[in-house]
């Protein structure tokens, strides 16, 4: 996580923060393990489909396409957000407590609210010292330039163009620059500047600026919102994990279906088949969808680390438990031997070759 200041100075001032406590080491410990156990049993799993998808990518048809895109994006997740959790576990033991910066991004409903979960120290970062200045310059400008600033001057063309827009390709065009020196990170960043700007005009333009209590939306609604959130991210990643331009093109050209959609001659094969026979043929040929699903299934329905840990997170946020209470950390035996279980699996897959994929940044 990217740190303030103000967030740290006070905690190394405390005396108590150098003393050691045993709730610090257990608190800590188990941040640390489900960390590790996203980064060495989810991400290092699925990471070799990703890399063999974005090996061929002018190969790739429909389906091959986003599979290949949806691993690289679990991939991301559960190696980034687990290393996040490693850092706020690590820093726990030693007393310190660390901002949020992961929470169930890929259960965001629109793009504002992903950026609201994704490398939340990220997009506070960007917001203030990116964002927030070239729009208090724009409004500056429009001041003595006698043009209308605030709610009304938003509503129209000319006031979201130079209050919403502007700020918001420069911020992200840079955050997609600090990523990397390609061209391709430019294109991630000025992507996601675009996807922000049309979820800022659908509010301001199509579901106004009221109560979000009376902006209600229907499970569907909300269903659909997710997976168009997940598309377009999807999308934006693509450039963000190609070598280059050319590379991220061909796969999107394949997600679009430009190539073809592979497997459709099969589907008759398979409706004649019997069920047992079937699934064996899917379980053999399909295991890569097969574990996208499970993983998807995590992604989507489980708790994250924060809410399992709930009011013992060491985040520096608000708890936020779990809604089942067998999903919440307890310091307690069993617990124990579910964190000594997983550490065991992690120290057995050790032996893998394992990168962090935000190293180089």
């Amino acid at each position: 996580p990217i740190l303030h200041h103000k967030e740290m100075m006070p905690q190394f001032s405390k005396p108590e923060t150098y003393r050691f406590h045993a709730d610090n080491l257990s608190v800590g410990g188990m941040l640390f393990v489900i960390g590790l156990a996203k980064k060495v049993l989810l991400a290092d799993s699925i990471a070799p489909y990703a890399d063999a998808g974005f090996a061929s990518t002018g190969e790739l048809q429909f389906w091959g396409a986003w599979a290949t895109a949806t691993s690289y994006a679990l991939q991301l997740y559960f190696d980034f957000s687990g290393y996040s959790d490693m850092a706020l576990g690590l820093a726990r033991m030693f007393g310190i407590r660390f901002p949020l910066n992961f929470n169930s991004p890929y259960k965001a409903t629109s793009i504002i609210d992903f950026w609201a979960r994704w490398h939340i120290t990220l997009t506070r970062y960007i917001t203030a010292y990116l964002y927030y200045p070239v729009a208090m310059a724009v409004t500056r400008w429009r001041s003595r330039h006698g043009r209308p600033n605030g709610p009304g001057a938003v509503a129209t063309p000319g006031g979201f163009a130079s209050m919403i827009v502007l700020p918001t390709v420069f911020a992200m065009g840079l955050a997609g620059i600090w990523h990397g020196a390609g061209l391709q990170f430019l294109i991630f960043g000025l992507l996601h500047a675009a996807y922000l700007a049309i979820n800022h005009a659908w509010r301001i333009f199509r579901g106004g600026r009221g109560p979000a209590a009376k902006r209600s939306t229907s499970r569907l609604q909300q269903v659909g919102y997710l997976l168009l959130t997940f598309a377009a991210v999807l999308v934006a990643q693509a450039f963000f994990r190609a070598d280059g331009v050319a590379q991220a093109w061909q796969l999107v050209q394949g997600m679009a279906g430009v190539r073809g959609w592979e497997g459709m001659e099969n589907l008759g094969y398979l409706a004649g088949m019997g069920l047992a026979d079937g699934w064996r043929l899917l379980v053999g040929h399909h295991v890569q969808v097969l574990y996208v699903a499970v993983l998807l299934a995590i992604v989507w329905l489980a708790p994250n680390a924060h809410q399992i840990m709930g009011v013992y997170s060491p985040a520096l946020a608000k708890p936020d438990p779990a809604a089942r209470s067998w999903m919440r950390w307890q310091p307690n035996a069993a617990w124990l031997l579910v964190m000594l279980g997983m550490l065991l699996v992690c120290l057995l897959n050790l032996h893998k070759e394992s990168r962090f994929l935000y190293f180089q940044f």
